[in-house]
């Protein structure tokens, strides 16, 4: 997650919001705000905090990846890796 400010036209900033939710979703947002840097910086960072509380919420919670045993996946890991590098 990033928030950059940069300088803008009449002496205000443009607030520029990355992230990426847990689903693998890209989220932008390019606002423009008159205020100092500092609190274009603290603004930008409460409002990247409540973009993605409410993606989430709109989202709901991702879903849990599978991890395979170590039984399940030790003939993936023979035949995968191994025999792919001659051993």
């Amino acid at each position: 997650m990033t928030v950059k400010v940069r300088d803008y036209t009449g002496g205000k900033h443009e607030v520029d919001i990355h992230f990426t939710l847990p689903n693998g979703e890209k989220v932008r947002r390019k606002l423009v705000v008159d205020m100092s840097r500092s609190a274009a910086r603290r603004w930008g960072e409460a409002k990247e905090r409540d973009l993605y509380q409410k993606a989430l919420a709109a989202g709901g919670a991702p879903e849990p990846s599978s991890i395979p045993t170590l039984q399940a996946f030790a003939p993936r890991f023979i035949d995968e890796y191994s025999r792919a590098n001659q051993h």
